[in-house]
């Protein structure tokens, strides 16, 4: 008797249990890493108890890092618990480079809100606020720096492929101008240094009236002074010229009046308000939040790896292998993007029905292309509003940002392109390849034979491709569908084909 040997039915049947518990491997560890980041994030934003501990007069918040959208709703969950414990007044001790300006607009929103507590911003010795930090500080009540400190430079920034970065337009720009002079009115900073901080356009002058007044100008402002108010000024000195972000030290931060007090430590901090360090509760960021963070910033990489993944279950499709990965992958990317509140409902309802429609694809209608191209359209719609707080821009801030999020999500579409043919050309010279193929060999003396004698006879038939050949696929030969793949070409459906040879079990056919 005589057999033929389906490569598809061996790796089911050497590889399929293998694969299988891979993948529920991977979907169990990211079901558990999931609810273990959202049973801690729940028991974070518990109820504070009535134990000394969870109540006192003052709480120490922590604000490190890159601002990001989980920075910002642990920041938001620490205050709302402070002022759940009754603080009197909260410190926020900063360091940071700076980050995302929604995110930094968030946390500037949440501390603003605060109305039963002073806000106080610290910058330790020997640390910074800058950029999204200085807009943070500023939102507090008072600023305290210590020494070696720098303060300032929030010159909003756009990553470009060109050039690194260019300066973001003036509609952005002039959001945040308004949000630091509201900030700034009460603590009597200068309205020319406060624009400095944002914008390096012109120049900022301090100037000595004949009274004795001292007064901080623009170069524009005193460019378009009357001669009589010319004549009045004693004495001018430029403090920063034009084509500069003004960044303080702690000594000018307070000449200027942006900063309350020079401290040397923590401690020094406590006693310039009236505190006893025991009298204060620290609150971190707690693990869950930290690998919310994490997952967040790697969310590139797990969005590129999740669609190299959808193109190889493409390329061997049967294995489920790679989409469990992909499933994996955009799971851990959407559950970060929930946590620090921009996925809702509509942007995981829309990639899983996109995602849906590419298994459809591959597996009940392959050759079809319209369920594939639709899938794909919906995965970039579903990534995008998993990127924003939002699903339909209204101002031209979110347009902006709307922008930025197509043109990141697609291009994480096209260098996953690259990587996947990287991956074409590499995988099968790597022992990986032995989990989508089959490597073993099954002799003809075992009972085994490669081929029937059907296909051997079907070298120079003419035919019809009964799906799209890319390169595999199915094709009718004399009123019977078989399997067959070309030499690497592509075929439309319907096309003419025609046996070229029969190798083993594979029936190799070309367009006519």
């Amino acid at each position: 008797m005589m057999f033929r040997h389906d490569n598809r039915t061996c790796i089911k049947n050497h590889r399929g249990g293998s694969v299988r518990v891979v993948v529920l491997l991977l979907l169990s560890f990211c079901l558990l890493l999931c609810l273990s980041a959202l049973a801690g994030l729940r028991a974070a934003n518990a109820p504070a108890g009535p134990s000394a501990k969870d109540i006192a007069p003052a709480y120490y918040i922590t604000i490190e890092g890159m601002i990001d959208g989980g920075l910002a709703s642990s920041v938001q969950r620490r205050t709302e618990l402070a002022v759940k414990g009754g603080a009197k007044i909260i410190f926020y001790e900063i360091d940071t480079w700076g980050g995302l300006v929604d995110a930094a607009l968030e946390i500037t929103d949440t501390i603003s809100g605060v109305k039963d507590a002073k806000t106080v911003a610290f910058v330790p010795p020997h640390k910074k606020a800058i950029s999204a930090g200085a807009l943070i500080a500023m939102s507090c009540n008072e600023i305290v720096m210590g020494p070696n400190t720098t303060l300032g430079d929030c010159e909003p920034i756009i990553p470009t492929g060109e050039t690194g970065i260019t300066t973001a337009p003036e509609k952005i720009q002039t959001v945040l101008r308004a949000k630091f002079r509201q900030f700034a009115k009460d603590k009597g900073c200068p309205d020319a240094l406060v624009e400095a901080l944002v914008s390096k356009d012109t120049a900022v002058y301090r100037i000595k009236k004949t009274s004795g007044a001292v007064e901080y100008v623009t170069g524009a402002t005193l460019d378009s002074m009357a001669d009589g108010e010319k004549k009045e000024i004693a004495e001018k000195k430029c403090i920063l010229p034009a084509g500069r972000l003004l960044t303080m030290t702690q000594d000018e931060a307070v000449e200027y009046n942006f900063a309350k007090r020079i401290v040397s430590s923590k401690k020094e901090l406590f006693e310039f308000y009236n505190l006893k360090p025991s009298a204060v509760v620290t609150q971190e960021t707690n693990w869950s939040e930290e690998m919310v963070r994490w997952i967040e910033a790697i969310s590139p990489i797990l969005i590129a790896i999740g669609l190299v993944a959808i193109y190889l279950e493409f390329k061997y499709a049967g294995t489920f292998m790679f989409a469990g990965i992909a499933v994996v992958c955009f799971a851990l990317v959407f559950f970060s993007k929930y946590m620090v509140g921009l996925a809702e409902s509509m942007a995981v309802l829309v990639f899983i029905v996109g995602f849906l429609l590419i298994l459809l694809e591959i597996f009940l209608l392959p050759g079809y292309m319209i369920p594939g191209f639709v899938g794909v359209t919906l995965l970039i719609a579903g990534l995008v509003l998993a990127s924003q707080p939002y699903v339909v821009p209204t101002t031209p801030y979110e347009v902006k940002l709307t922008t930025e999020n197509v043109v990141w999500v697609l291009g994480s579409f096209v260098g996953s392109v690259f990587l996947f043919i990287l991956l074409v050309q590499f995988l099968p010279h790597t022992p990986a390849h032995a989990w989508t193929v089959l490597s073993a060999t099954e002799p003809q003396s075992a009972g085994y034979s490669v081929a029937m004698e059907r296909d051997k006879q079907l070298l120079g038939k003419t035919g019809v491709a009964h799906s799209v050949l890319r390169p595999a696929g199915r094709a009718e030969i004399e009123g019977t569908v078989i399997d067959v793949v070309t030499e690497g070409d592509f075929i439309e459906r319907g096309k003419t084909i025609r046996v070229k040879y029969v190798d083993g079990n594979r029936i190799v056919v070309e367009a006519v």
